[in-house]
Formats: C-alpha cells, structure tokens, sequence
C-alpha cells in the first residue's frame, strides 16, 4: 500500500462559532437598546391612535353597543365571535386615554411573550443574544410587529397562543396546550385548524379542554 496522501484541512463555515455568540448572555447594552425600541414603538402607537387601534375600537365598540342593548353584528366591520365581545367589555368600560396606552403596551408584551415562547421552545436560553437582538430586529425590521401593536390587532392572542400551546405540548403538557387553543379560537378563530393536531394524535383531553373552552 502506497503513502497516503495529503489530508485535506476541514473547511470552517463560522456557523458554529456564529451560533455559539448568540447563545451568550447579552450584555446591559443590548437589554437597553430593545427595552427603547419596545418602549418607542408602543407610544408612537399611543400617541397616533384612538382606543388601543383601529381593530381594537372595533371590538370595544361592538362590546359598548352590547351593554347599550345593541347587537354588535350591526356594525358590517365586526367579525369576531360573540365570545370576544364579552372580552373586550373590560375595555368597554375604560376611557379612550386609558386605551389609547394600555392597548399598545398589552399588545408589545404579548408579543415578547411569543418570542420568549419561541425561544424556549427551540431551547435558547432568554438572557442570550439571540433573544435580545431577535427581538429589537422584529420591533424595528418586521413590519407585522408593528402593525400589531399600531392597530391593536387582536391576531396577536393567535401569535402568542401558538407558541406557547406548542412548547406546552413539547412539554407533555397537552391540556395546558388545549385550552390555550380553545382561548385563542374563541377570541380569533385564526388557530381553529391546530385543533386538529389533538384529534390527530389522539389526545383527547386537550381536544375536549380546547372545545369547552
């Protein structure tokens, strides 16, 4: 047998000792910068915006229209079902300045709720870099971020719902994941096809916890 020959060196993508930095706890700075970011972005909302948004004045109207007496499905904008108007009567009940921030702050800390979620369902630790900048690059780059917050859509209960159902799920914890579909579903039925996830894997208990609820 003849001399081997040269060996060849490994080529090095970076993509291990990129992912190795983003998993490193995240300085003071970073926390700094995306707590601006966050905080900016829900009083530019508060500040060019009535009742929490536009798709949240549609709702809280349908809900004051039911406590006047009134049928909210007047109102040809209301689409919801009938369970979000008995949630929004909270709301209702609030002058449209208490809204115009409370709505924008609610919506901004739902949807670091989603991320953190996401984060933890991919096992990425919450202090790490990856979560800071993820975050910041969402509220300054990813224009649905701030079109939830601007108009206080309620698609955000869809967007921390699934998230967490799932890292519930991940967990064994399917009953917690059922009735956190069954809530979404009754305040926006965007997430109404997940349902069939619990049919599919035969777990009945959160098929029944996301239907009763």
């Amino acid at each position: 047998m003849g001399p081997a020959g040269p060996s060849v060196p490994c080529m090095r993508t970076g993509k291990s000792d990129i992912s190795g930095w983003l998993v490193r706890p995240a300085g003071g700075h970073l926390w700094a910068v995306l707590v601006t970011v966050l905080a900016a972005s829900a009083a530019h909302a508060a500040r060019t915006t009535s009742d929490g948004g536009m798709d949240n004045a549609i709702v809280v109207r349908a809900a004051r229209t039911w406590l006047a007496g009134g049928s909210p499905y007047d109102d040809p904008h209301f689409l919801y079902l009938p369970s979000a108007v008995l949630a929004a009567v909270p709301e209702a009940v609030l002058p449209g300045a208490v809204l115009r921030v409370l709505v924008p702050g609610a919506v901004t800390v739902l949807l670091a709720l989603a991320w953190a979620c996401a984060l933890l369902l991919h096992r990425v630790p919450l202090g790490s870099r990856l979560a800071a900048l993820g975050l910041t690059g969402l509220a300054m780059g990813f224009a649905p971020f701030g079109h939830l917050v601007r108009l206080g859509n309620w698609t955000v209960t869809a967007a921390v719902a699934l998230p967490l159902a799932l890292l519930l799920a991940s967990r064994g914890r399917w009953t917690g994941a059922g009735v956190v579909i069954g809530a979404a579903v009754a305040l926006k039925p965007l997430l109404a096809p997940v349902v069939l996830i619990f049919l599919f894997a035969g777990r009945w208990r959160a098929l029944a916890a996301a239907v009763l609820v």
